[in-house]
């Protein structure tokens, strides 16, 4: 089963992160796969966008953009756990688009750039799904959340 490539990444709605999501999107360009990308944008309950990602939302308008507000759960969090706004995100995602099986997505922080010969030709060949195991990042998290 061919499956549609998304190349994705997620961070705050910060400013911090716009040059990352930048340099990121531009070496997916250089690679030939911007059209795959996604970035998902986690923003903070009541936080005004900043102008800056306006512009780099016009710069890459053949890109996937979401942006999804806070709904209460997760900055709280924030303060334990950066990352918790991953699955926030994702979630959001998958149930806005509906379709997940049909994609493979590849999921990946923005401060990371693609080499010439990056692929992920192996990583679609067999249609089953790959996850990195995480649990050494984040042993004891259950704990630490549960105690807040």
């Amino acid at each position: 089963m061919n499956k549609e490539l998304k190349i994705a990444t997620c961070c705050p709605l910060d400013i911090y992160f716009s040059w990352q999501v930048c340099l990121w999107l531009e070496s997916l360009k250089e690679i030939n796969l911007l059209d795959k990308a996604v970035v998902l944008l986690y923003k903070p309950k009541d936080r005004v966008r900043d102008k800056v990602w306006d512009y780099i939302f016009s710069l890459y308008p053949e890109i996937t953009w979401r942006e999804y507000e806070d709904d209460g759960t997760v900055s709280p969090l924030l303060g334990i756990y950066i990352p918790i706004l991953r699955p926030f995100v994702m979630r959001k995602y998958a149930e806005e688009i509906g379709n997940m099986e049909e994609l493979a997505i590849f999921y990946c922080d923005s401060d990371i750039l693609f080499m010439p010969d990056f692929s992920l030709d192996k990583f679609l060949e067999d249609g089953y799904d790959k996850n990195s195991l995480t649990i050494g990042s984040i042993s004891g998290l259950g704990d630490a959340l549960a105690s807040k």
